[in-house]
């Protein structure tokens, strides 16, 4: 990819912009943290200089730990880089939004979101008003990620198409992977929701991933592919463990530019919402093998829900500004896909996908999404509303990665050859 200068599941609920100098603006500015130019002489001194563009001490109103251990910081959210930066290019945001809504959080999950439930230190889970939550990062995460450019490298995701086919999850990179339904009903869409089904794949090795996802794009075949993303990742280089995580990804430029999670350089602008009640980067509960199974709904919507700015929102976190994206996909999407990814950097598939159990092992042990359909996932398209007009699912390396469709699911997994012990 090359660099240029939201939710409620059945168990879990979950800026290209128009003017090319915002570009310029965001990616070298101060959002996700990003480097100064000038980087300082030493690595403790780059560390703490990256951390310090993220926010200081100083704008921490409140911090607690997660039911994983995880330190969440609630900072001011004028403290917040994307805020900052939609004032550096002339669109400030000078009201303080309200607090995100929240839905009924089913029951079970309210000490995984931040529902106010005590943690182990007997502090709330949830951020005062006018604060939103973001996951701690450490001088010592950085070091053990073999310092800050193996860290913020890691958070990167460059290499889209080269123009001559669609980018993904249409054609498959060298060293990814994909399965995918993607909607063929045509029009203009303002939002959409798919539910998945959260797996703990074992992934062995930095930088491969397993993830389950959806894509909200332009439809795009060269550098103008915009999208937004999210879902579950497995990643031991962005996430420091194997456990699934709650991510986010934008890129304006066919993936020039754009970071997991808002974190490192070349990030678009993003808003986190006001005592949002899921961050970024945060662990999320996963399915038992043979037992418990965790959905969780994936909701996307354009518009102002409230959350600082008109956008892209991932309902329940924050709002990837329409500042971010140029044209079209400042307010409308043309296609819109769910589906799983893997990058294995050996090239040899031994990444799984869903579970790591085959896609005919079924429901219980291979890992699934819904198929769209009316209260499972679809799109809203202007003019004519719901729709759940979507291709079967496909995979683009059949030899390594298949999918089963069975009762309104669909399977995914390692073909029957690539299964590997969990």
């Amino acid at each position: 990819m090359k660099r240029a200068g939201t939710v409620i599941g059945t168990r879990m609920l979950s800026g290209r912009t128009k003017f090319f100098v915002f570009a310029v603006i965001v990616q070298v500015g101060v959002l996700g943290g990003a480097i100064a130019n000038a980087a300082p002489a030493t690595e403790a001194a780059r560390v703490k200089a990256f951390l310090d563009a993220r926010y200081t001490v100083k704008d921490v109103h409140h911090s607690f730990r997660t039911k994983f251990g995880e330190t969440i910081d609630c900072i001011d959210f004028f403290a917040q880089p994307g805020v900052k930066a939609m004032a550096a290019m002339g669109s400030p945001i000078t009201t303080l939004p309200g607090p995100a809504a929240r839905p009924n959080i089913p029951a079970g999950f309210e000490d995984v979101f931040f529902t106010g439930t005590p943690d182990d230190q007997g502090k709330p889970r949830a951020c005062p008003a006018g604060s939103v939550p973001v996951m701690r990062i450490t001088a010592d995460r950085i070091s053990a990620a073999d310092g800050l450019d193996a860290f913020v490298k890691a958070h990167q995701k460059r290499g889209g198409s080269d123009g001559s086919g669609p980018p993904p999850p249409s054609v498959d990179l060298t060293n990814y992977a994909h399965i995918y339904q993607q909607y063929t009903g045509g029009g203009l869409i303002s939002k959409n929701y798919a539910m998945l089904n959260i797996q703990k794949p074992l992934v062995l090795y930095p930088p491969d991933h397993s993830i389950m996802q959806t894509w909200t794009t332009n439809g795009g075949i060269d550098a103008a592919y915009s999208t937004v993303e999210l879902g579950s990742i497995v990643s031991p280089a962005v996430n420091g463990d194997r456990n699934p995580h709650f991510f986010i990804f934008a890129t304006n430029n066919n993936y020039g530019n754009g970071c997991y999670n808002n974190v490192g350089g070349g990030c678009l602008a993003w808003i986190g919402a006001p005592s949002a009640y899921i961050t970024p980067g945060m662990t999320l509960t996963t399915s038992v093998y043979g037992g418990l199974q965790q959905n969780w709904t994936v909701n996307v919507q354009n518009g102002n829900l409230g959350y600082g700015a008109s956008g892209w929102n991932i309902v329940g976190a924050g709002v990837y500004p329409s500042t971010d994206f140029p044209g079209q996909m400042a307010t409308r999407a043309s296609t819109f896909s769910i589906g799983g990814e893997v990058y294995d950097a050996t090239h040899s598939w031994y990444v799984p996908m869903g579970s790591g159990a085959a896609a005919s092992a079924g429901y219980g042990q291979a890992g699934y999404w819904y198929v769209p359909a009316p209260g499972a996932g679809g799109v809203y398209v202007d003019g004519s509303g719901w729709n759940y007009t979507f291709s079967a699912p496909s995979s683009e390396r059949p030899t390594a990665y298949s999918a089963s469709v069975s009762s309104g699911y669909a399977f995914v997994g390692p073909t029957q050859k690539n299964v590997r012990q969990q």
